[in-house]
């Protein structure tokens, strides 16, 4: 099909070229020919008329016994006709190149699929063939699209001036020198900058700056940077960006207060880059990023260049049929890459597969691959707010207060299922590491952030729940032993990926709150201590059967003493943590609105503290929830 002259030119024609019927594309796939492999996959659930055997024309007439016809489809279609019919002196490609083969059933009735062609850039039929296998490198093809895209990049930017730089940052040209050195940035210095997001990985940073050698690094750089280091400074030269932020040079890694410091800074960093370098493939900081190698595909076929040499084509599937899973990668799994990506006005992401570029300014789809691989970069978090970059959003007929309330409602619940999914290397950082997103959504909502919630929408993210019916292959966090420190009303506490099911009418309400941070210079950070005050229905001690609890079944019969549930099969408990410790026998239920509860435990001093949520599940339960709702009274509770 592709190996001849003769086969080129029948898929460039209008009859296409006729390859097998549906029995023997059957058979040659069962031969495991990658090609009819292929085709069988799309054909197979094609309705082909099975009538019996006869003369073409006759109603019966079998159509699987007609041959499948492909068609060639170019980067530009409309050249098509213009192209000579003699290709008896010219190769039958001598023009547009290659984008895709079109295969169509005899029957018409479906339509057509579409399998898309790649090759490796050196092959031969490069010259001949769009799209490309993939790889991670930056080869002179690379870099200008790289800085093709800049260019227009710069010219959608609202800026009227390059960025100011962060206090520290890497010269990757400094005076023309071949070398590197950390450059300690002028009061109000500005310039292009790009921000490596990268794991770090146990043991694997082997040069760090220091209060004892900081000296020396503005000077030059040592020899023995880690691979992804090197790799990023290379991009950095090659798309020519002349300054570099990665935190392990350009903090003080054994100094607590410039940590500190830059730490709370991390956000605007990356949401004033130019441009994040995302290593997003790399394990570890020794591993690095830059590859040669080409991604492989499922099936290759010859390709006819002349008479006397061919090169390689192979096949990729439909638009979508590959893709590279974000949470699949290294750096995607990693806690503090989270805010690093989505605050970050562009990104360079180097996966698996492939280069892929994402900006806040462009429109409809935000992920293109650098050059075209026909694979496409697939991830479940929402973005943040055009409001964060100070791009103005559309609200319609709304009002602001209502637009915002249903922007954090949509928006907030996803960022904290996709980041508490996440794993951090230290479980103190969980708050930290969210600092610089809620520090920049404070000012774009303009509402005041408590711990991992939102003043504005707290009561209706308080039912929270913990996801321990994750699917199999879903990436889960690694798990801590207990409760993490701050406020029991928090996802934040609980080392697990957690789910919010907003409210939309709570029946609480939020009185006062108190946060107190552990330093007021990283107020979005650690917090010493937290509490809020709500004016809810608080239901008396229930007894609840403990098994039930853990396995989410119904509450047991009640005793003589304790006020119960007199039901079966309509409760569902979610309790935050297996192993906490509290009176099994005495739960006090929170009513929060829309059939749900929270599960609380009186302390001592007289305040609560969460342990679970649970919710009636079946909406025809009236009678159950004025029973359990005329135990109660509404009451000021102060939930630790």
């Amino acid at each position: 099909m592709t190996g001849t002259r003769e086969g080129l030119a029948a898929l460039l024609s209008d009859e296409g070229y006729e390859h097998y019927n549906w029995y023997d594309i059957q058979e040659s796939a069962h031969k495991r020919c990658g090609l009819c492999g292929y085709m069988w996959e799309l054909l197979e659930g094609s309705i082909w008329d099975s009538g019996d055997e006869s003369e073409e024309g006759d109603d019966n007439y079998d159509v699987t016994r007609k041959a499948v016809r492909v068609f060639a489809q170019l980067e530009d279609i409309e050249t098509l006709s213009t192209r000579p019919k003699n290709f008896q002196d010219r190769h039958p490609l001598d023009g547009p190149r290659m984008y895709s083969l079109v295969v169509a059933a005899p029957t018409g009735n479906d339509p057509p699929e579409v399998l898309h062609l790649v090759t490796a850039p050196d092959d031969l039929a490069a010259r001949y063939i769009a799209g490309r296998l993939g790889s991670r490198t930056l080869g002179h093809v690379e870099v200008a699209a790289i800085r093709s895209w800049l260019a227009e990049e710069y010219s959608l930017e609202n800026r009227a001036s390059p960025p100011e730089l962060p206090m520290r940052v890497i010269d990757v040209e400094p005076n023309g020198s071949a070398g590197c050195r950390i450059h300690q940035t002028q009061y109000g210095e500005k310039a292009q900058y790009a921000a490596l997001s990268y794991c770090w990985g146990k043991g694997s940073q082997q040069v760090t700056t220091t209060r004892s050698n900081i000296t020396n690094f503005s000077s030059e750089l040592p020899a023995g940077l880690s691979a992804t280091i090197r790799d990023a400074i290379r991009v950095c030269r090659e798309i020519g960006l002349r300054f570099l932020w990665v935190d392990a040079l350009c903090i003080v890694q054994d100094d607590d207060n410039d940590k500190l410091d830059q730490i709370a800074r991390m956000g605007s960093i990356y949401k004033n880059a130019t441009l994040t370098i995302v290593a997003a493939c790399a394990e570890t900081a020794a591993a690095g990023f830059l590859s040669s190698e080409n991604t492989k595909a499922q099936c290759t076929l010859p390709f006819f260049v002349d008479d006397r040499t061919s090169g390689t084509v192979s096949i990729r599937g439909s638009e979508g049929a590959e893709v590279t899973v974000a949470a699949d990668e290294p750096l995607f799994r990693r806690g503090w890459a989270f805010q690093e990506l989505m605050l970050s006005r562009r990104t360079l992401i180097f996966d698996t597969k492939q280069i892929t570029m994402k900006s806040i300014y462009s429109k409809g789809s935000n992920y293109m691959s650098v050059v075209t691989t026909h694979v496409e970069f697939e991830t479940q978090c929402r973005d943040l707010p055009l409001a964060v970059f100070g791009i103005d959003e559309p609200m319609g007929r709304r009002s602001r207060e209502s637009y915002l309330v249903k922007d954090q409602n949509n928006r907030w619940p996803s960022m904290v299922e996709e980041y508490s999914g996440r794993d951090l290397t230290m479980w103190t950082d969980r708050l930290p590491a969210l600092a610089g997103i809620a520090t920049e959504l404070a000012l774009a909502w303009d509402d005041i952030y408590l711990a991992g919630l939102w003043h504005r929408t707290l009561v209706q993210h308080l039912g929270w729940i913990r996801d321990k019916y994750l699917p199999i292959d879903t990436p889960r966090p690694a798990i801590h032993p207990g409760r993490l420190a701050g406020p029991s009303w928090s996802w934040v506490t609980v080392p697990h990926r957690a789910t919010l099911r907003p409210i939309s009418k709570p029946d609480t309400k939020l009185i006062s709150y108190h946060v107190q941070p552990t330093s007021e210079r990283s107020p979005f950070g650690q917090v010493d201590s937290a509490h809020i005050i709500l004016d809810a229905l608080l239901i008396p001690p229930l007894k609840v059967d403990q098994e039930s609890l853990h396995r989410g079944r119904h509450c047991s019969p009640p005793d003589d003493t304790t006020p119960s549930i007199r039901s079966e099969d309509l409760w569902h408990f979610h309790m935050d943590l297996e192993d906490d410790r509290y009176d099994k026998d005495r739960l006090w239920l929170l009513y929060l609105g829309q059939l749900q509860f929270l599960m609380i435990d009186k302390l001592e001093s007289g305040r609560f503290r969460r342990l679970g949520h649970t919710e009636l599940h079946d909406t025809n339960v009236s009678e159950q929830l004025r029973m359990i709702l005329t135990l109660g009274k509404r009451e000021k509770v102060i939930l630790e």
